[in-house]
């Protein structure tokens, strides 16, 4: 993918995550959801290891029908809520930086620590991906279920999950907590949509998942 698509691809993304913060949109969005799901926007904001795993997954399917040709080293969530637990998942696959932009600093920090370690079990296994039997209201649907071996091929899965690397995201984890510089995982709270200098260039992806539900 040359340059102008890169930048056309992610300008795309942002927009589209940067709708979800305009308030009333989200508002609306979120009480669309509970119409229709019977869900409330608290029950929907909870996220367990299997789920971020599930959403983790369909975003780098969606991600590898670019043609990019290469797999990305940086991307940015929005919106992540209380779990950044599609962040975790990012890294444990083999992303190098995660950003989670939010408008209010709502992490439970030692609930992303059991998340991780949940995480890092489902990565070892090879788990299928949860299908919408498990999650009816999340999408999109795929095509196979399977674990993705072509995108996750063993030589990468075993640099992504060395217990070094493993350590070092739970250190980024702790890191947050206490306010301090964090290399891996950065968490930007609170957040109005302006992003930082030289942030735009070094990422290769934004996404939102909340978006992707409703699209």
């Amino acid at each position: 993918m040359n340059t102008l698509k890169i930048n056309i691809f992610l300008a795309r993304k942002l927009l589209t995550g940067l709708l979800t913060y305009t308030p009333f949109l989200n508002h609306t969005l979120f009480r669309m959801r509970e119409s229709l799901t019977g869900h409330s926007r608290r029950q929907v904001a909870i996220a367990t290891a299997p789920y971020c795993y599930a959403v983790w997954m369909r975003h780098l399917l969606q991600w590898h029908t670019t043609d990019t040709g290469r797999f990305p080293e940086a991307v940015a969530e929005i919106g992540p809520g209380n779990s950044l637990g599609v962040g975790l998942a990012a890294l444990l696959s083999g992303i190098n930086r995660y950003y989670a932009l939010d408008a209010v600093a709502q992490v439970d920090f030692q609930k992303n620590r059991d998340i991780l370690d949940d995480l890092v079990k489902l990565f070892a296994d090879k788990t299928r991906i949860p299908d919408h039997e498990e999650y009816p209201d999340l999408g999109p649907p795929l095509q196979s279920y399977a674990f993705p071996d072509h995108i996750l091929p063993n030589d990468r899965l075993s640099v992504s999950l060395k217990a070094k690397r493993i350590e070092r995201i739970r250190q980024n984890i702790g890191n947050m907590s206490s306010r301090e510089n964090s290399d891996m995982l950065i968490y930007i709270t609170p957040w109005s949509g302006a992003l930082p200098p030289g942030m735009i260039e070094s990422l290769d992806w934004v996404l939102s998942q909340f978006v992707m539900e409703h699209v």
